[in-house]
């Protein structure tokens, strides 16, 4: 899984950003099929405007997640606590899916 981290109006510390790097690479955890996660962090005087995670899943659009206006690693859990949620979403909405009982398998009264 590929893990990129960009920057907006700055630079953050390299501690930081290997602290990013290892909570993002635990989404996997989640879900096996993610191919990239990409992280954009706005940045306003060491302070996190805007962080947005988008993670590529394998036949399907990117899930998106976004925090505002914080410290930037608690900016970044928001987001990610909010991206962890929707994968769940998506993973239960397939299982259940391929769960559903065939047109064929109801008997007709």
């Amino acid at each position: 899984m590929e893990v990129v981290i960009t920057t907006r109006h700055g630079n953050i510390d390299g501690k930081i950003e290997e602290l990013i790097r290892n909570k993002a690479e635990k989404i996997s955890h989640f879900y096996e099929k993610i191919n990239r996660v990409t992280i954009t962090i706005d940045l306003r005087e060491a302070i996190a405007d805007k962080i947005e995670i988008a993670v590529h899943v394998e036949h399907k659009h990117d899930i998106v997640a976004s925090a505002e206006n914080g410290e930037i690693l608690s900016v970044f859990e928001a987001a990610l606590d909010r991206l962890k949620l929707q994968i769940t979403r998506h993973k239960e909405k397939i299982q259940d899916h391929r769960r559903d009982p065939s047109h064929k398998d109801h008997s007709s009264v």
